[in-house]
């Protein structure tokens, strides 16, 4: 398996979705979960995550301490239907690219993510986890788009 996908439907327009996605991350990314969304070393606790949005742009984290750790960059940009990022993990042999699209249709955003690339990163064990982690991810996103 060398690409998955997941995808959620939220009830709002695809501007605001894309909005909250990129520019909003930190405030909704859950850092724990079934899995461990973060990349801070366990001496220090994670502390925020972003976007540069741009093409080219940094996605990053900055743990606790403040150290920061550069996931990837913003590789396509086309708000709001279409962005992607790489994805890059200390033991990566390359990237690993993000896709994220949305579409809207009858006052609903689906957003679809496909993580690719597991193959060429020497990681191809690691798809299936990201694929169960990433449907947690965007549960979390729809649910905090939604809320009042």
């Amino acid at each position: 398996m060398d690409s998955v996908t997941a995808s959620i439907q939220i009830k709002a327009g695809k501007d605001k979705v894309f909005d909250a996605f990129v520019n909003r991350v930190n405030d909704w990314w859950p850092f724990k979960g079934k899995f461990t969304y973060s990349f801070a070393p366990e001496e220090t606790a994670p502390g925020q995550i972003h976007f540069e949005a741009r093409l080219g742009g940094r996605f990053y984290e900055v743990f606790a301490n403040g150290e920061e750790f550069q996931i990837g960059e913003v590789s396509a940009w086309q708000p709001p239907e279409r962005f992607s990022f790489t994805w890059k993990g200390e033991e990566y042999q390359a990237p690993t690219q993000v896709l994220v699209e949305f579409t809207e249709a009858d006052g609903q955003t689906t957003v679809t993510l496909t993580h690719s690339g597991w193959a060429a990163a020497g990681v191809p064990q690691y798809a299936a986890s990201y694929g169960d982690g990433w449907e947690e991810i965007l549960g979390v996103f729809g649910e905090w788009v939604l809320a009042p």
